[in-house]
């Protein structure tokens, strides 16, 4: 069965799970319909996400491997190779405003503990492609790693809910925080705390 999970952002602008149930796609109806009377009380959506039923990655277990190409090098880069450095994985996209929002934090961020974590943003299928990821962080000077994920396989295994999601792994490869929504640079160094 799957599982149809709602999040929001109230009008305080902090987000929320504004449910969850499970059942079958009739449901789903009846949870955007639930999802718009939010929307005209003054809840924002962000998502509704359908799921197989199977558990998304959490805190304390490790992150699932995956395979993607480098948008700059077109090599491949597979997450368990960076593992012996921690690493902070980013779910955006170019056309998401609190990404682009983000991304200038993060910059600062790479620049601080470049020698210390790895850094990786993700992009998604069909919105971005390969090209046009290069081409925004090229312009905006952005220098850590970039992968994509065309058919949006590795943001379905994560169950990425809305974007910006971020993962922040141990060296050993356990995801030791997770992070939905954009933030600074110093709730990025908090949680790089407990990775490090």
């Amino acid at each position: 069965m799957p599982i149809l999970v709602g999040i929001g952002i109230k009008p305080d602008g902090e987000r929320e799970v504004l449910g969850f149930g499970v059942g079958d796609r009739e449901n789903q109806q009846a949870w955007e319909e639930v999802l718009e009377d939010l929307k005209r009380r003054g809840v924002r959506e962000v998502g509704l996400l359908i799921t197989d039923g199977h558990q998304a990655p959490r805190v304390g277990a490790f992150a699932p491997d995956f395979e993607l190409v480098d948008v700059h090098t077109n090599q491949p880069l597979k997450l368990s190779s960076l593992r012996g450095k921690p690493v902070f994985m980013n779910f955006w996209g170019t056309w998401c405003p609190p990404c682009r929002a983000e991304m200038p934090e993060m910059q600062k961020l790479h620049n601080k503990y470049r020698d210390q974590v790895q850094i990786v943003g993700v992009t998604m299928g069909p919105r971005d492609n390969p090209a046009n990821v290069k081409e925004f962080v090229d312009a905006a000077k952005y220098d850590w790693t970039f992968i994509h994920d065309p058919d949006y396989n590795v943001a379905t295994t994560y169950q990425v809910q809305a974007i910006s999601s971020s993962y922040f792994i141990d060296k050993e490869g356990v995801i030791r925080a997770i992070q939905i929504g954009a933030m600074g640079i110093g709730q990025m160094e908090a949680y790089l705390q407990q990775v490090r």
